[in-house]
């Protein structure tokens, strides 16, 4: 009996300490879904997804905590990010890149996007321009199950 109890004490023991380290692999190998629909294949170019954890959001892309590119293929496209380390909130941006500049081309007036774009929480740009993070933001478990871009032409 005192074996048995041993046993079972050890086993429950593992299972506790196991616990935490597959929330951990779990977090290490998170991945995002982004969905972008309303994509103008006859542009070209590339698709740039930029995630940021902060007021940076959304123009200052050298502080983006993670971004990716991608070509231009069809009007709906859906990617998968693999991350590490996510923050419990993120906003997101995603930009269509047609001349492949690598960054966000204005218009005639040097002022509004000439360019698609797209922003997460459902935001869109306004009169006084780009919507803000706090507007924008999502919790981890809403881009973890999916995140979902619209993106809108000048």
């Amino acid at each position: 009996m005192k074996k048995i109890l041993i046993l079972l004490s050890i086993i429950s023991a593992f299972m506790l300490l196991s616990a935490p380290l597959k929330t951990v692999a779990e977090d290490i190998n998170s991945k995002i879904v982004v969905s972008i629909s309303n994509i103008d294949v006859s542009r070209g170019g590339n698709l740039i997804i930029l995630m940021f954890k902060d007021d940076s959001f959304p123009s200052d892309q050298e502080n983006a905590i993670a971004k990716r590119t991608f070509k231009v293929h069809q009007v709906d496209q859906v990617v998968i990010i693999s991350a590490n380390d996510l923050p419990h909130e993120l906003a997101f941006k995603v930009l269509h890149d047609e001349d492949v500049n690598d960054r966000t081309t204005q218009n005639w007036t040097g002022i509004w996007p000439g360019e698609g774009l797209a922003f997460s929480n459902g935001q869109e740009m306004g009169f006084l321009g780009a919507p803000n993070f706090e507007d924008s933001k999502l919790t981890r478990e809403q881009y973890l199950e999916s995140v979902k871009m619209v993106l809108d032409y000048p």
